[in-house]
C-alpha cells in the first residue's frame, strides 16, 4: 500500500474515532439533562404530596376549631418530620417546608 492509501486509512480511522467520541459526548449531555428533569419532577411530586398533606391537616384542624399551636405541633411539625418532609430535606429542598415557628 502506498503512502496515499495509508494516509487515507489513517484519516478515516481518526474521523471514525472523532465521530464516536462526539456521539458519546452528546449522549452523555442528553442523559445529564434527562436526569435533571427527572430529579426536578421527583421533587415536584414530593412537594405536591407534602403541600396536600399540610393543606388537608391544617384545614381539618381549623374546621374543628383548633388553634395555631395545635396546627404547628400536630400538622406542620409532624408532616415536616414525615418521610415526605425528610425526602424534601434530603433532596436539598428544605426551603419548601412550612416553618414550624
Amino acid at each position: 500500500m502506498n503512502n496515499g492509501g495509508k494516509t487515507t486509512i489513517a484519516l478515516i480511522t481518526m474521523l471514525g474515532v472523532l465521530t464516536v467520541t462526539v456521539l458519546f459526548y452528546l449522549t452523555f449531555q442528553i442523559m445529564q439533562k434527562q436526569l435533571k428533569i427527572q430529579t426536578e419532577q421527583h421533587i415536584l411530586n414530593l412537594y405536591m404530596t407534602y403541600k396536600s398533606n399540610i393543606d388537608s391537616c391544617t384545614g381539618l384542624a381549623r374546621q374543628s376549631g383548633q388553634d395555631e399551636n395545635f396546627i404547628k405541633e400536630n400538622c406542620i411539625k409532624t408532616i415536616n418530620s414525615s418521610l415526605v418532609g425528610k425526602n424534601l430535606i434530603e433532596w436539598g429542598r428544605s426551603d419548601l417546608l412550612v416553618s414550624e415557628y
